[in-house]
């Protein structure tokens, strides 16, 4: 009784820190827990109910951002238009 208490309010805690993009934020950690733990690791999650908890959903939500194809950890945004070369040179005239 008092595990599923902790787990409960585990999850509420994850649903406040996400609010609306709850779902989103979890589907995103499970693929990541997937990626590099298997089932293995999601069965340990599930039955010890750690699947629930904030720093857990928070961590693999972050791993999930790093390895999906949108992103590039630590890269920075391409710029929005190169510089011709006469413009490198002499700036440019507007």
């Amino acid at each position: 009784e008092e595990k599923s208490q902790i787990v409960a309010r585990w999850a509420e805690q994850t649903k406040a820190f996400y609010g609306p993009r709850c779902d989103e934020a979890v589907a995103l950690a499970v693929r990541a827990a997937d990626a590099f733990g298997g089932p293995e690791l999601r069965e340990l999650l599930q039955a010890t109910g750690l699947g629930n908890h904030p720093v857990i959903v928070r961590t693999f939500n972050e791993i999930g951002k790093c390895i999906s194809e949108d992103a590039m950890p630590g890269g920075k945004p391409s710029a929005p238009q190169d510089k011709t070369f006469a413009e490198a040179l002499y700036g440019k005239n507007n």
